[in-house]
This record gives C-alpha cells, structure tokens and sequence, in this order.
C-alpha cells in the first residue's frame, strides 16, 4: 500500500479501485475511462458500470471515496487507463497481480471478520450469473449497500484513514 503512492495517478486509481471492488482488469479500466458520476452510499460509493462480454458481466462498481478522488484526479487529467499497459507497469514494478486483488476481495468479504453472504461478494466483484432477473437484482444490490461499509472501512484501515463510516 505505501508503495503506491509513488506511482503515477492512474496506476492509483487503477489498483485501489481493482482492490475496492474486486472487478477485473477490463472492467476497472472501462469504470475508470467513462467514468461521470458516483452514487454516495452509506459512506461509500457506487457506480454503475453494466458491463456484459461473454458469460462475464459486472453490474456495479463499489469504491471508498480515497478511490474516487484518485478517479476525479485521472478525469480532471483527462488520462486514460489501458489493462495491458496497466498490467505491464504493475508487474515491471513487482506489485501485486490485480487477479489476486479480486481473489483477495471477494476471500476478505466472505471471512468470518465480515461475514458477508457469498452471494453479494459475488456480486461486488461481478461473478452474477447472467440470469438475473430485475427484483434478485434489486435485492443483491440492497444486500451489497449494506454490507460494503464492513470492507470499505477495512480498506480505509489498510490505507491508513481509519473508518470510512
């Protein structure tokens, strides 16, 4: 995490936000690129990212609001963020794998600390299945708003900011 903070802008946003929401590569860069707006919820934010290729799809994007400045920041540059790029620098550098930032997301949601139901860590880290229809939408999205702030101000703690809520 201190390493980080030595490292250009949109390298930032890129890993905290894989960190925060445990999205793939393809989809932090899609959130971070057409990026508008962020919904405030219970101290955190979400936005939506409804992004569909194959069987894979993500759904929304969850982040504390240290990620969304570094977005704002990447924005207000008018920087753009590729994966493979992205991916290129983290390994040349030596951080971690954002593969094992998703793994490293969804395994801290679903431990004893946090007991979050497995299904909304899926679906934080868009692992939904392809069928879901709009009302289980709707409640895995009630379900994820309640029980990010648990993770978000675990992260908030890894970054050193205390609680987020």
């Amino acid at each position: 995490m201190k390493k980080l903070s030595g490292i250009p802008i949109k390298y930032q946003a890129f890993y905290n936000l894989a960190l925060d929401s445990g999205l793939r590569m393809t989809e932090v860069v899609l959130l971070i690129n057409q990026f508008e707006s962020a919904v405030p919820v219970n101290g955190f934010y979400r936005c939506t990212v409804g992004y569909f290729r194959g069987c894979k799809l993500a759904y929304a994007g969850y982040f504390t609001p240290y990620t969304l400045t570094l977005i704002q920041q990447v924005q207000k540059n008018r920087e753009k963020v590729d994966d493979k790029c992205a991916s290129h620098y983290f390994y040349k550098y030596k951080f971690v794998s954002c593969k094992y930032l998703r793994k490293f997301c969804f395994d801290t949601m679903i431990s004893d600390a946090f007991s979050i139901p497995e299904s909304v860590a899926d679906f934080v880290a868009g692992r939904t299945p392809l069928k879901v229809g709009a009302r289980h939408y709707s409640n895995l999205l009630r379900q994820a708003d309640g029980h990010y702030p648990k993770f978000g101000a675990y992260l908030a703690k890894l970054r050193g900011g205390g609680s987020i809520v």
